[in-house]
């Protein structure tokens, strides 16, 4: 009977703390608006698939004719560490420690500062 009774506990803390980091990741991403007006999540760019994809397919060079189109996805601050996208929420990769850590505000040759 104290295994069922610790198995359940067991159950119900791990259940605890799925909740409450899921709670914390959404709280932490604000919604926005992507440029066709579809709803999207802001979040670090090195997490949305369609510019990592972009990222990837060039090695790091993305052709000019992509700037526009992504400086319209940015919806972090430009005071803010980490340059922040607005991506469909669908597409949105799983942050790891790699994709945690703070990054510059340019995709290699892309810079995402509206000044420039």
């Amino acid at each position: 009977m104290n295994v069922l009774i610790n198995l359940v506990y067991c159950s119900v803390v791990v259940v605890v703390v799925i909740v409450a980091v899921t709670i914390s990741s959404v709280k932490t991403q604000e919604l926005c608006r992507m440029p066709n007006n579809s709803p999207g999540i802001c979040v670090p760019f090195n997490q949305c698939s369609s510019v990592k994809r972009l990222h990837e397919r060039y090695q790091g060079n993305v052709p000019q004719a992509f700037y526009p189109y992504i400086q319209k996805l940015k919806c972090s601050r430009d005071n803010e560490p980490v340059v922040r996208l607005c991506c469909e929420p669908d597409t949105i990769l799983r942050p790891t420690t790699a994709t945690t850590q703070p990054s510059t505000g340019s995709i290699n040759n892309l810079s995402l500062n509206p000044m420039q």
